[in-house]
């Protein structure tokens, strides 16, 4: 997984749970558009970067005009409603300055990428079931 925006590229930002012990709950990503492929090419998805308690996530939400929540910094679990009741199939945005400017993008491939993020998710939970009955 990636630490980093690429400036001037165009981002899928979606939500998704992670089943795993330690980061479990739901989470807010970050994925060039050109590499939502396949949800089984896990050196495309290690370009996706993790929106967590930083100057991004502030910047993500000023883009969206949503407002962050004052313990957003300590839990998920009250910034990521937000942003899925705004946009549960996520959405594209322009990003630009490194994750210092969001700016939303119309896009016809909404449900082709939410679908691969959650067969995405789906290996997932399976994985974890599975390292769980070991």
């Amino acid at each position: 997984m990636s630490d980093w925006l690429t400036e001037d590229k165009l981002y899928y930002i979606y939500t998704e749970y992670n089943p795993f012990w330690i980061y479990m709950g739901w989470w807010l990503y970050a994925i060039p558009t050109d590499t939502m492929t396949d949800e089984r090419d896990m050196e495309k998805w290690e370009q996706a970067t993790w929106l967590h308690y930083d100057w991004r996530l502030e910047a993500l939400f000023e883009g969206l005009k949503l407002d962050i929540p004052h313990s957003y910094r300590y839990n998920s679990y009250d910034y990521c409603p937000l942003f899925m009741r705004k946009y549960p199939a996520g959405l594209v945005c322009q990003v630009k300055g490194d994750g210092r400017e969001f700016i939303p993008q119309q896009s016809e491939s909404i449900g082709d990428y939410l679908r691969i993020v959650r067969q995405r998710q789906l290996n997932h939970i399976a994985k974890a079931q599975e390292e769980k009955e070991e």
